[in-house]
């Protein structure tokens, strides 16, 4: 028996009872921050700036601004937008986890970790809410450092899993 795994009530769980099915790490609602809002209000800030452009100046009442203010402004918005996502959001990726293996996905491409690879996970905050980060002991397919919304077990799910003490959690 393996004295890392233990049950929630803190006795050791045989090799059979550890969970060999694949366990969600991160939150249901990364699906919704990773693709859904960048791909829809981008699709609307392009629309955006395709209706200002393809209008003719005659046609389209700007009574604050002149109409090459408001067709830079777009277009900067768009950029600013595009900088934001990359910055943010487009790094988040979903985390799944068993008792060998940790995998890591874009929803393109899912890359399959061992635990024995995996050198931390950090906590953003005192309570396991926020960005969670997972570091690499070596660069992988999405770099070393992986971002991810946690789920709400996930610090109980890798403590059952076995691994608890690669949990980091943040200065107070």
């Amino acid at each position: 028996m393996d004295s890392n795994k233990l049950s929630p009530e803190g006795t050791p769980l045989s090799p059979s009872e550890v969970p060999s099915r694949i366990s969600l790490l991160s939150s249901n609602y990364t699906l919704f921050w990773r693709i859904f809002l960048p791909i829809f209000s981008t699709v609307f800030l392009i629309g955006l700036l395709v209706a200002f452009y393809l209008t003719e100046e005659d046609e389209m009442v700007m009574p604050l601004v002149p109409l090459s203010w408001a067709r830079t402004g777009i277009v900067l918005v768009l950029a600013a937008w595009i900088f934001l996502l990359y910055r943010t959001l487009w790094r988040l990726k979903r985390v799944d986890a068993d008792g060998r293996f940790v995998y890591i996905t874009n929803y393109w491409t899912t890359v399959r970790y061992p635990w024995e690879d995996i050198a931390c996970f950090q906590m953003k905050n005192t309570r396991g809410t926020g960005t969670w980060r997972l570091e690499l002991k070596a660069k992988g397919r999405f770099g070393q450092v992986i971002y991810f919304f946690p789920s709400a077990q996930t610090a109980h799910l890798i403590d059952v899993l076995g691994h608890a003490y690669l949990i980091q959690t943040p200065p107070k």
